[in-house]
């Protein structure tokens, strides 16, 4: 497959992709956030109870050791809360803020500002040929093996951000 039109649309597709995540974390960094603790916030908006440290750890199978990390960071920033229930003071959980609900939705519309500007002058045939092909793509990569680690679960994608840091 050397110098194929196949190969040419392998690095032109990683290329968009490494340019969309680097325009991401640009983003999130202009918020002030890395990407593994953006993700962490809305792990935490989308919980409907606030989880435990420990619960965070399991959930992202992670060591409670990177979980305290990142809190510690958002704690900082005060885009988290962390309190304890009862008399157990051995247990520490944890909710967004107010002020990390508003960078979240502040990072949300920068986000779909960059989508909109990488979509810029293509049209919705384009757009729902591209994804048809990607499924397509998708598709022959796992009929020959491949793992889905991302499965379309925010909560996979936030656990692969916060396990490479």
């Amino acid at each position: 497959m050397k110098n194929s039109i196949e190969k040419q649309a392998i690095h032109r597709l990683m290329r968009v992709n490494r340019l969309h995540r680097s325009l991401v974390e640009k983003t999130m960094g202009e918020a002030g956030l890395h990407r593994s603790q953006h993700l962490m916030l809305i792990y935490l908006k989308n919980c409907a109870e606030a989880p435990s440290q420990k619960e965070i750890a399991a959930s992202f199978d992670i060591t409670p050791a990177a979980v305290a990390m990142a809190l510690n960071k958002l704690e900082e920033k005060e885009y988290i809360e962390r309190f304890h229930i009862g008399d157990d003071k051995r247990t520490n959980y944890v909710r967004i803020s107010e002020k990390g609900a508003k960078v979240l939705e502040q990072t949300r519309a920068m986000c779909e500002e960059a989508d909109k500007a990488m979509f810029k002058d293509v049209n919705a045939e384009d757009i729902e040929k591209l994804t048809e092909l990607l499924d397509k793509m998708k598709d022959n990569l796992l009929s020959i093996g491949a793992e889905d680690i991302c499965g379309g679960n925010q909560l996979q994608r936030v656990k692969m951000s916060l396990s490479h840091k």
